[in-house]
């Protein structure tokens, strides 16, 4: 009896593994694909998403969030929004950078009550293969988003070289978390 359990625990664990080339993906909470699943399935999983224009941008899924799949300490800039939802911001080009056409980057906002959770996850992109620009002289920003956080600051930004990226989406409301793999 104890040689058929070990041998069927084996055979169901065989069946659950995916087969060599086939493609995993993320899942939201309700079934519907989040993107495809790079590599195996760790906490972040790593996660090629399909934008609407047919190109993708690499993201990083977390049981309750997605955020973009680069390390990002960086501030995003805005020029005319003073809370961090403008649909047009800035970013450093150099921190930003992925092996896609595009670089994106997420604006996350969380409840400021207990428990914590996230109320929006802003998808910003950038042009295909996107040049930088140097801030005319002036430029002011009026919000910025660094480290989880919304700032309503105002200083200059004139002479930094940026990155363009637009608001293309809201993921929160696209999907529902937890995300999970199959």
């Amino acid at each position: 009896m104890k040689t058929c359990l070990v041998a069927l625990t084996t055979l169901i664990a065989f069946i659950s593994i995916p087969l060599l080339g086939q493609s995993r993906y993320v899942l939201d909470s309700s079934g519907k694909t989040v993107g495809q699943l790079i590599g195996n399935e760790t906490r972040p999983a790593l996660i090629r998403y399909h934008l609407l224009t047919g190109d993708t941008v690499l993201l990083e899924a977390f049981p309750y969030g997605l955020r973009q799949a680069v390390p990002f300490t960086s501030p995003v800039y805005f020029t005319s929004s003073t809370n961090c939802s403008a649909g047009v911001a800035y970013v450093d080009p150099l921190l930003t950078a992925q092996l896609t056409r595009r670089h994106a980057v997420t604006v996350n906002t969380f409840s400021a009550t207990s428990p914590i959770t996230l109320t929006s996850s802003l998808l910003y992109v950038s042009a295909p293969f996107p040049s930088v620009t140097q801030m005319p002289s002036g430029t002011v920003t009026t919000s910025r988003y660094q480290n989880g956080l919304c700032q309503s600051v105002t200083f200059p930004i004139g002479g930094y070289f940026l990155l363009q990226v637009n608001l293309t989406q809201n993921l929160f409301t696209q999907f529902t978390p937890p995300f999970w793999t199959p």
